[in-house]
């Protein structure tokens, strides 16, 4: 079950056949012609220490529950496509990023799971949830989640800070996986 009310309450640490509309939507989208997606090679560190990657063909991976460190262990995470689609790594299901910025998770087929609006990229900032009130901006090259005017936590410092935006989004899609409890 997929739970988006709440996803920045959860434990985040970066310190994502038939014809259905959902496939018909997905189709759409991987044939835009402009990137929804900047993919490149992108560190995330926290205290100088890397917490989370991207490598250039779009796979992630993340230091999750593990300590940093130069021991850290490091699990995949979500793969970003160009196009907009993210692959979560768990029970099938994906994100997609509309060139509006509306972020989406999206079950599998036949999952018995509804399609669901997670927020909304805009500028240097997401925005989860209906409110707007909450979500993680890009400060300078920090990434900072926030609750209406107060920060709630610092997440890393995004190198090269020109894939901010890329960075924000692999935010969003860790924590759209980390929301995922089952099928």
């Amino acid at each position: 079950m997929l739970r988006v009310a709440g996803l920045l309450s959860c434990a985040f640490v970066l310190a994502c056949s038939s014809s259905s509309p959902t496939t018909q939507a997905l189709s759409q989208s991987s044939t835009a012609a402009t990137p929804v997606i900047t993919l490149g090679v992108l560190t995330v560190r926290f205290q100088d220490m890397p917490i989370a990657r991207m490598y250039a063909d779009g796979r992630t991976e993340s230091v999750g529950a593990n300590a940093p460190g130069k021991d850290a262990i490091f699990t995949p995470g979500p793969v970003f496509h160009a196009d907009g689609t993210i692959d979560l790594t768990k029970g099938g299901f994906k994100a997609r990023v509309e060139a509006d910025g509306d972020i989406f998770a999206v079950p599998p087929p036949g999952s018995g799971h509804t399609e669901q609006r997670f927020g909304r990229i805009a500028g240097d900032q997401i925005l989860v949830g209906d409110s707007g009130s909450s979500g993680i901006r890009l400060e300078a090259d920090s990434l900072i989640m926030f609750s209406g005017s107060t920060t709630t936590n610092v997440i890393g410092v995004v190198d090269p800070r020109r894939l901010g935006r890329t960075a924000l989004l692999m935010a969003a899609a860790f924590t759209l996986d980390a929301a995922i409890t089952g099928n």
